[in-house]
């Protein structure tokens, strides 16, 4: 019998307060149609990202935007460091997790000229924690009851960001805001092969949880390892690359590497 599967937002009791510790310390959205017409290239930190031509692929995307083209980069995660070691310090990172745990670097890496773009529900701690750093808010939808109109109330805007459930689909959403018109998406595995770590750093965060399922090699012919919540996110990546396809706009969302979004 298929199990049913729900998704719960643990951080809702904390979304008031939240909200409005970081309307009171004067943050702001970041600026809509700032990058209009750009490519955004999206960098998570799934273990794809290690691939040669992933790096390959980067690097030309970077070396294009030297040469003056209108490329923007957002680190996601650990993606912002392991962009900074490879010579690619992104514009932006951004995070949706709100809570405090993620006050750290390994979660939150600390780069210079890195301007943060962060959910407006996140803890106290993790502002606390990037109190030096150039941060800007975007809202992240969390399904609490007259969100929208919350927002509106303290930032004057019902805009948000949503899809899936991790923050390379929110980052999408950043970018949208952001005017940004093609998408190259890396490292956004929503998934693992049996011989890979969760993660581009070689750390399995997750499996301690054991909240963990494979499909058995029905979507490619390789068994694929994940979460529900990656696995929906996947879904939702995919169905976006398939939206612009429909619309005879085909080659604006770009995947870089073996991920499961682009094999579904």
């Amino acid at each position: 019998m298929p199990r049913e599967i729900k998704f719960t937002n643990p951080n809702k009791k904390w979304f008031r307060r939240n909200l409005f510790y970081a309307s009171c310390i004067g943050l702001e959205m970041t600026g809509a149609d700032r990058h209009k017409g750009a490519t955004a290239v999206i960098v998570a930190s799934g273990p794809s990202l290690n691939d040669t031509q992933v790096i390959q692929a980067l690097n030309g995307y970077w070396a294009r935007r030297e040469a003056g083209e209108n490329i923007v980069f957002y680190g996601l995660k650990t993606a912002i460091r392991w962009l900074a070691d490879h010579h690619m310090t992104p514009d932006y990172g951004v995070s949706i997790d709100p809570g405090a745990h993620i006050a750290c670097e390994e979660k939150i890496p600390l780069v210079p000229g890195v301007t943060h773009i962060m959910a407006s529900v996140t803890a106290p701690e993790v502002f606390e924690y990037l109190a030096e750093e150039k941060v800007e808010l975007f809202h992240s939808v969390c399904g609490v009851e007259e969100e929208l109109d919350i927002y509106e109330t303290l930032y004057g805007s019902r805009d948000v960001a949503m899809g899936g459930y991790n923050v390379v689909n929110r980052a999408v959403g950043v970018a949208q805001r952001h005017g940004c018109e093609k998408y190259v998406i890396a490292g956004a595995d929503s998934g693992w092969r049996d011989d890979q770590a969760m993660y581009c750093d070689g750390v399995d965060y997750m499996m301690q949880r054991k909240v963990f399922m494979n499909d058995g090699g029905k979507v490619d012919g390789t068994k694929w390892n994940s979460t529900p919540d990656m696995v929906a996110s996947g879904v939702q990546l995919a169905q976006f690359a398939k939206s612009y396809d429909k619309k005879g706009e085909g080659g604006k969302i770009v995947f870089l590497g073996d991920i499961l979004p682009a094999q579904l």
